[in-house]
């Protein structure tokens, strides 16, 4: 009965007045109705149903089964951009991200001293102006091409 122990269903009986048949048996229907109406009171006190009904536990299962689906196509639908060649590995990205921006980093360092003694010559603003932009979109052209080679 309800995968209980033999015992406990003794004790049950005992507990509860289930009638006993014929060599000491007793009738499944009956120990189980008998069961109810002595602990309904106990499972309402506590929150729970009193009944095992299988539709009280049928939206947790189709929830449940909804987003396994739905987690199952997520990973079907990343397997398949993996495989066409659409996503990359996270470190290779990373890798490539920082080697970039450690060339940005020591461009832009170096910049002043490469181009410090052109301006010094220069006493036109906007001659030095336009050394400075040109030296600029030159920097700023040699990252994106690097850019793109990644």
């Amino acid at each position: 009965m309800r995968g209980v122990t033999r015992v406990t269903i003794c004790n049950l009986v005992k507990k509860y007045g289930v009638p006993r048949y014929g060599a000491g048996k007793i009738s499944l229907a009956e120990a189980t109705r008998i069961l109810n109406d002595n602990q309904q009171p106990n499972k309402q006190r506590m929150g729970q149903s009193s009944t095992d009904d299988p539709e009280d536990k049928a939206p947790a299962y189709n929830t449940s089964r909804a987003k396994r689906e739905h987690y199952n196509a997520l990973k079907a639908e990343a397997e398949y951009e993996k495989l066409v060649g659409n996503l990359v590995s996270r470190k290779a990205v990373e890798d490539a991200a920082a080697q970039l921006g450690n060339h940005l980093s020591n461009r832009i360092r170096d910049f002043s001293s490469s181009i410090a003694d052109a301006l010094a010559r220069e006493k036109d603003p906007r001659k030095i102006k336009s050394m400075i932009d040109e030296r600029l979109f030159e920097y700023i052209n040699e990252t994106a091409d690097q850019l793109r080679k990644l």
